[in-house]
């Protein structure tokens, strides 16, 4: 933290890792660029009794937004003024890159590809970030599992905005979940690049390949494929589970799959999507629905906190699994009933849940 002459805490540092679109990037700069927006000196904080953020509590009347008094207060007070210093991409070209430019913060690319393993592209992250002297590291939308050796340089200093799409076994969980289903995988795609095997890959040696190089390229099982021409291969399910807007008005009438499975967050523009429509033989698990299972885990999460009562690993897969597919029918039966999308048919279902509920509990404070 960077201080004044005379000791006070003058700038709160913030150093970003992000590989996609930087949406959640976006997220942050905006809020911190909000009037409503500024970090609270803790000792004030404690002293005033109260424990709650900036911004939280009662709503007010009036145009000026909860918290805004406080914030003023705060900055009269010489509480620290919080900024993004630094934006760091294992991707270059990643679209949150422009973003901070745009914004007027510094920008690095460190690609994974450059270095032999995990543990040397981390450590050259640390060298960067020890000079941008951060208070906090933020992973936003970072596609990387980090290693230790960037959690020791950095200790209680690395949040992660997504942990549920960061799993133990990185990245993989879907594809296992289909291999013991039975299915064959015939191609994968990451940040680097993609392979193909028309005869099957085999996930174990992929994943231990993966663990080894931090990338499927390379794989000795497989041919290297570009990832555009990955997307229009014949298949019966297409999962495109990172990047957003990977399905465009360009490639959605080539695609080959029977069922579009939405793992990443807007992975098809609306002009895509209207094609795929009109084409009416692809299947669309919509991402409101697709990628729901680590926001629902998210809630297992917080239901055993407030039972202080620890669930076992199949008691949550099961639960997950039963959620998911009531709600996987109940979309499916609506877009049926009343000749929608299955996107149109989430969203209405959403939508009438938030309404039905208001209805029944009415206005209040």
């Amino acid at each position: 933290m960077t201080t004044t002459s005379d000791g006070a805490k003058s700038v709160f540092r913030i150093a970003v890792l992000a590989s996609g679109s930087g949406s959640n990037l976006q997220a942050i700069i905006d809020r911190l660029h909000h009037p409503q927006f500024q970090l609270v000196d803790t000792d004030e904080e404690a002293a005033s009794g109260d424990d709650m953020a900036p911004g939280q509590g009662d709503e007010r009347a009036g145009d000026e937004p909860a918290g805004a008094g406080e914030a003023a207060a705060a900055l009269e007070a010489g509480a620290p003024r919080v900024e993004v210093v630094l934006v760091i991409s294992d991707v270059p070209g990643a679209r949150a890159l422009q973003r901070a430019e745009r914004a007027g913060i510094r920008t690095a690319v460190i690609p994974a590809r450059d270095f032999s393993d995990r543990v040397e592209h981390d450590l050259a992250l640390v060298t960067m970030l020890c000079e941008a002297e951060p208070d906090l590291i933020v992973l936003a939308g970072y596609m990387r599992i980090v290693s230790p050796a960037l959690l020791k340089a950095f200790p209680w200093r690395v949040i992660n905005l997504h942990p549920a799409l960061l799993p133990a076994f990185p990245g993989t969980h879907s594809i296992n979940d289909a291999v013991r289903y039975g299915v064959k995988v015939t191609g994968v795609s990451d940040v680097h690049g993609a392979i193909w095997n028309a005869h099957g890959l085999d996930i174990r040696q992929l994943s231990d390949h993966v663990a080894n190089t931090g990338t499927v390229v390379g794989f000795a099982e497989a041919e290297p494929i570009d990832p555009e021409q990955l997307l229009c291969q014949p298949c019966d399910i297409l999962a495109p589970c990172a990047l957003d807007r990977a399905i465009t008005a360009d490639n959605a009438p080539k695609l080959r799959c029977k069922l579009l499975a939405e793992g990443a967050n807007g992975p098809t523009t609306p002009e895509a999507d209207r094609i795929l429509d009109a084409r009416g033989d692809v299947f669309v698990i919509p991402d409101i629905l697709c990628n729901a299972g680590g926001v629902t885990v998210s809630y297992f999460e917080w239901v055993q906190n407030l039972q202080r009562f620890q669930w076992e690993e199949q008691d949550v897969i099961s639960k997950l699994e039963v959620i998911l597919a009531k709600a996987m029918a109940k979309v499916s039966d609506f877009a049926q009933r009343h000749h929608i999308p299955n996107r149109m048919a989430a969203q209405a279902l959403a939508i009438k849940t938030v309404a039905d509920a208001k209805a029944a509990r009415g206005l209040f404070p």
